[in-house]
């Protein structure tokens, strides 16, 4: 059945022959028009282009969104490591001192517990076992 609107612009496409035998075949099968058939795919195609730019719009948005929260998340992580790391070199440096004035052989009891630390980081923890 053919629309009722008010159609008066014209477009004018160029196809190959088979082309056009299968728009008329597929607006006859239907029992439209030619022209029917031919502006409800344009429609659709306009429609569906619409529809992937407002997706590409929302995900571009959802990406800078993301970004701006992951780059803060990262910066609040990065201080706390780096808190974490002067706070271990202070403690590592003041039993360092404290061994040295015991008069103990501060060095290799240093190489000993980082050996140990190394060990305890490389390895999972249901592998661990106290001594």
């Amino acid at each position: 059945m053919p629309e009722i609107g008010n159609y008066d612009d014209v477009i004018r496409i160029r196809c190959d022959k088979k082309f056009k035998e299968n728009l008329q075949g597929i607006a006859k099968k239907r029992g439209e028009s030619l022209s029917d058939f031919s502006r409800k795919v344009l429609e659709a195609a306009i429609d569906e282009s619409h529809a992937n730019e407002g997706v590409d719009h929302v995900a571009a948005v959802l990406g800078r969104v993301l970004q701006s929260k992951t780059t803060a998340f990262e910066n609040r992580l990065a201080a706390m490591v780096y808190k974490d790391t002067v706070a271990s070199a202070t403690a590592m440096n003041l039993l360092l001192l404290i061994a040295e004035n015991l008069k103990m052989d501060a060095p290799t009891m240093f190489q000993q517990a980082n050996a140990k630390a190394v060990s305890f980081s490389n390895n999972p923890l249901r592998d661990q076992k106290r001594n």
